[in-house]
């Protein structure tokens, strides 16, 4: 008979302390999975479910290559959403700053009523920014929801507007002075002239509320995080973006 060599059974390595601990952690990030999503995953257009952090995609949540955003997103993208934001915040803080006036000296409403709209106006913006925050996460995606309440912001803006150069939308400025005005014998606005403005008026705000939670992380998503200079690309990305904010909310104050 042929003698044939009998070996033992190959032992496993054993686990280190290290590999024990990821296992776990993965075990712990599965399970919060259920309930929780990780930052860094990211909705794609209209429910279309979530990708990886790592995979840039279009906004039909396609991948796409990195020869591809280099002409589509990056620096072309970021210098783009600078600009849209530095005219958001001079509309959104100049509107701040002159309402008030408008509401007194055109539509010749009491002041104390005129400040206490505009900080309506200020409070719905900044309470319904989590509104936009939870339609990007859960359903829309950061892409839809920027051009969702971007178009309802400037419908708003462009109502304040009309309401500022039509007369029909403005009560009646004749024989109206500094003194009569001060002493409150202006002519009212109508009831459906302030309607009109008030409406408009809340809409710009629920239109900026959208905008606010998500163009700072839609502007980081310009950048290929597999490049090798992604860190670089994001530290400069948000000091541009916060410089674009600061000069934008500023010049209002200026004029």
């Amino acid at each position: 008979m042929d003698a044939r060599e009998i070996r033992s059974p190959e032992l496993l390595p054993e686990a280190s302390p290290v590999s024990l601990e990821a296992n776990v952690e993965s075990h712990k990030r599965k399970r919060l999975g259920i309930y929780f999503l990780e930052s860094d995953d990211r909705r794609t257009a209209l429910g279309g479910g979530y990708t990886s952090g790592a995979t840039p995609v279009n906004i039909h949540g396609k991948p796409i290559s990195e020869f591809t955003i280099s002409k589509t997103g990056g620096w072309i993208a970021a210098f783009f959403i600078f600009g849209n934001e530095m005219a958001e915040r001079m509309a959104y803080f100049g509107l701040s700053v002159n309402m008030v006036a408008f509401m007194f000296y055109v539509m010749h409403r009491p002041f104390e009523n005129s400040a206490n709209a505009v900080n309506n106006f200020l409070g719905i913006s900044q309470a319904s920014s989590v509104l936009g925050g939870f339609l990007a996460d859960a359903y829309l995606g950061r892409y839809w929801t920027i051009a969702i309440f971007t178009t309802i912001y400037l419908a708003g803006l462009t109502g304040i507007t009309l309401c500022a150069t039509m007369n029909t939308l403005m009560p009646n400025q004749d024989k109206c002075d500094q003194i009569a005005l001060l002493l409150g014998n202006c002519e009212p606005a109508k009831p459906w002239q302030m309607l009109y403005l008030y409406t408009v008026l809340y809409i710009t705000a629920f239109g900026a509320a959208g905008i606010r939670p998500c163009v700072s992380s839609f502007g980081a998503d310009q950048f290929d995080e597999r490049s090798r200079d992604y860190k670089e690309h994001l530290d400069r990305f948000f000091n541009f973006f916060y410089l674009s904010v600061t000069v934008g909310q500023s010049w209002p104050s200026q004029q």
